[in-house]
């Protein structure tokens, strides 16, 4: 099942791990999950971008990470599992914490 996961703000970064804010925009995330791709998804208004209905569309901008979700925090508490339109807090470690910022969807592949 796919997963993804939209970066709301950035907590903290080291290297070795990335703690961020976002809300669960398709799955269920839980620990151990691991995010693969990251791309924009903040929408760009353009001619180029716009489909033929003058809707603006998405310009994907996809990088290679691996980032395994270590913790989730909602609502003041340590949670096991972080269901789909839930938004929470990830500690993520691992490779590409570097390409995660506002605005980055995160996903599973």
């Amino acid at each position: 099942m796919k997963t993804s996961f939209l970066v709301e703000k950035v907590v903290g970064m080291s290297d070795t791990e990335c703690v961020v804010d976002g809300a669960v925009i398709e799955g269920e995330i839980s620990l151990g999950t691991e995010f693969m791709l990251c791309s924009q998804a903040v929408r760009l208004r353009s001619s180029s971008t716009q489909d033929r209905d003058g809707d603006d569309q998405p310009v994907a901008q996809p990088s290679s990470i691996c980032l395994r979700v270590r913790k989730i925090t909602a609502y003041r508490r340590e949670l096991p599992i972080l269901p789909s339109g839930m938004t929470g807090e990830l500690v993520l470690e691992g490779n590409g914490g570097g390409h995660v910022q506002f605005g980055i969807l995160l996903a599973t592949g």
